[in-house]
């Protein structure tokens, strides 16, 4: 069985402060990997560094950060920052009452956010493998990363973190080549470039191994920055000698 995905949830926050909290818009799978992809203002001292600090939740699970992008065009909350963060649920699965919260070393205004699920076979688990940043991309109508080499059977995801509002559109990548990208997950919130907008798609690589490119298309220019991580599907017997988590 290969590794499958499921969408969770998308939101917004639009006040200042330094954390924000959410909730799953439905029940994830115990034992599945928790995906959540986040896009907001720079908020650091003159916006050059990532301060998206931490993300816990009402469970007590372990959230790791696997990227956390930024884009700073010379001050802060005037460009873009992300993070792709996951947890694998081992402390309580993830449900609608779960109270997940999301903290930053600033007050930040704008910040939009994804949520998704990665299934694996019954008895063994969704492990992240790598990922990586794209550099920013300055006024861009075209968002684009490419990734490392994608196994047979792994999962990319991929996520593009936006300083736009609510006039924004993103149609999805569409591409089939070695596997289908899922229809984006997508919200937006705020004016211009006091807003934040975010997109994430997912695809599983199919027939032969290699890179994917994951360019989404926009209706209004914007800064913006790209990140990615690919999965695999282990078997618990291979946990050990597998090297990752």
């Amino acid at each position: 069985m290969a590794l499958t995905g499921t969408d969770r949830g998308t939101g917004t926050h639009n006040t200042s402060a330094s954390s924000f909290t959410l909730n799953p818009g439905s029940n994830f799978t115990a034992g599945a990997l928790a995906v959540l992809c986040i896009a907001a203002d720079n908020s650091s001292t003159g916006g050059s560094t990532n301060n998206i600090s931490s993300v816990t939740d009402s469970l007590g699970n372990l959230w790791r950060a696997r990227q956390l992008p930024i884009f700073d065009n010379g001050s802060a909350s005037a460009g873009v920052q992300g993070g792709i963060f996951t947890t694998d649920q081992s402390a309580g699965t993830l449900q609608t009452g779960t109270t997940v919260t999301v903290s930053f070393g600033a007050a930040t205004v704008a910040k939009t956010w994804t949520l998704m699920e990665v299934t694996a076979a019954a008895r063994s688990q969704a492990l992240v493998l790598t990922g990586a940043n794209a550099t920013g991309q300055p006024g861009s109508l075209a968002p684009t990363v490419t990734t490392g080499t994608i196994e047979v059977g792994d999962m990319v995801i991929a996520m593009v973190a936006m300083e736009a509002g609510t006039t924004q559109t993103l149609t999805s990548d569409a591409d089939t080549t070695n596997g289908t990208w899922s229809a984006a997950q997508y919200n937006e919130i705020g004016s211009a470039i006091s807003g934040s907008a975010i997109g994430s798609q997912r695809k599983v690589q199919t027939t032969t191994a290699s890179t994917q490119t994951f360019n989404p298309t926009l209706g209004l220019p914007c800064d913006l920055i790209c990140s990615w991580i690919s999965v695999r599907e282990i078997a618990p017997k291979k946990l050990a000698l597998a090297g990752v988590g």
